[in-house]
């Protein structure tokens, strides 16, 4: 079971989200109502967490500036390993965002954005002692961001 608490309207001086999470490894939010502001909140709080794997923020309102905030994290945060991203507010721009963090990553060899809005990172498993980078058998799935579903509202 999760909670959040906003203060304050996003943009405000005096705005501030508390998240509350239950559940190891977790931040679990669907249908909060979250916005772009609450994404930065988040990032903010997630930049240097290593125990969280896992963020769900499905069905909110996030947009292409809150994905910016999410993939800030992604090029120097080791521990998230899927990203629930679906029914928000995010565009191609936003997707992309995402997939050049994770190209940015360290850990990361490969990324491949999948028709449809999955996103999904690779590395080179720890198992592997010697291997060549360009051989995709030695590769591990890392992160996976679900981004489909998602509707940007029109340009006005």
């Amino acid at each position: 079971m999760s909670k959040h608490t906003r203060r304050g309207e996003p943009g405000s001086e005096d705005y501030r989200l508390e998240v509350g999470t239950v559940g190891a490894g977790r931040v679990h939010l669907p249908e909060s109502g979250l916005v772009d502001e609450d994404a930065y909140a988040i990032a903010s709080i997630l930049r240097n967490n290593i125990t969280i794997e896992e963020i769900q923020l499905r069905r909110n309102k996030i947009g292409d500036d809150g994905a910016r905030a999410i993939a800030s994290i992604l090029a120097e945060n080791c521990s998230l390993k899927f990203i629930d991203l679906r029914e928000n507010r995010i565009s191609t721009m936003g997707t992309k965002a995402i997939a050049d963090a994770l190209g940015r990553s360290e850990r990361i060899k490969k990324v491949f954005v999948h028709p449809g809005g999955k996103i999904e990172a690779f590395g080179v498993s720890p198992s592997s002692s010697s291997f060549d980078v360009d051989d995709s058998s030695f590769f591990t799935s890392i992160c996976l961001v679900d981004v489909r579903d998602n509707h940007a509202p029109p340009k006005s």
